[in-house]
């Protein structure tokens, strides 16, 4: 599959999309759907709050509950982790000089935009094998969003959270910040993305290995 988008010329070519199966982690991940679901009705629309930079991808998923598929960019070796332990939010660790762990809080992040997901790729795990191009691979998640809270993303002096993996506004499942274009291709180059948080190892459940090769 090739997609292109044009105003920034940029070309991917998704070359493998590789299934992650992990029952105990699917089966961990369908406990907290069910808790969650109790604390919605079924006209609940959780993801119309969040202005989204891509087309959001719920396909198959209940978006009454504000569940979704967002990409994760990390190393390899911690995507390998990732597959057969789940996700750990409880690991993120705090920022020495700024005193916060990042601009949501601790916990785990995820966004909607390809571009931004690049960005926690170590230069080491993008391969170049072509002339201009490189090689990489994305980590795509289902998670639930529940009530989601959302924050001022910009980061600035004093906008790094302390509050921890385990600290999360009363009837609020996850934090968000929101982006700022609209582009209908979740894999072009779009500026600024929305952001993802989650606290909750159970919200979110790895799915999906995407390999790809971008071209300039």
């Amino acid at each position: 599959m090739s997609l292109r988008d044009k105003k920034r010329a940029l070309q991917l070519d998704i070359l493998n999309i590789t299934e992650v199966e992990n029952l105990a982690l699917e089966e961990q991940y369908n406990q907290h759907k069910k808790i969650i679901r109790s604390a919605f009705n079924d006209n609940a629309h959780p993801l119309e709050k969040i202005k989204p930079t891509t087309y959001l991808l719920t396909t198959g998923l209940e978006e009454s509950i504000g569940e979704l598929y967002l990409l994760h960019g990390t190393s390899e070796t911690v995507m390998g982790k990732i597959i057969q332990e789940g996700f750990k939010p409880e690991i993120s660790a705090m920022t020495n000089m700024l005193k916060g762990y990042g601009m949501l809080g601790q916990g785990t992040y995820f966004t909607d935009s390809l571009k931004k997901a690049m960005i926690y790729i170590p230069p080491g795990d993008s391969q170049p094998d072509l002339p201009h191009t490189k090689t990489f691979k994305i980590l795509v998640a289902k998670v639930i969003l529940g009530h989601p809270k959302k924050r001022r993303g910009i980061l600035h002096p004093g906008n790094l959270r302390r509050d921890n993996h385990q600290t999360i506004k009363e009837n609020r499942h996850s934090v968000f910040s929101q982006g700022l274009d609209i582009d209908p291709n979740p894999f072009s180059g779009a500026g600024p993305s929305n952001e993802f948080l989650l606290k909750k190892a159970e919200a979110m459940c790895p799915k999906f290995i995407v390999t790809i090769r971008l071209k300039r």
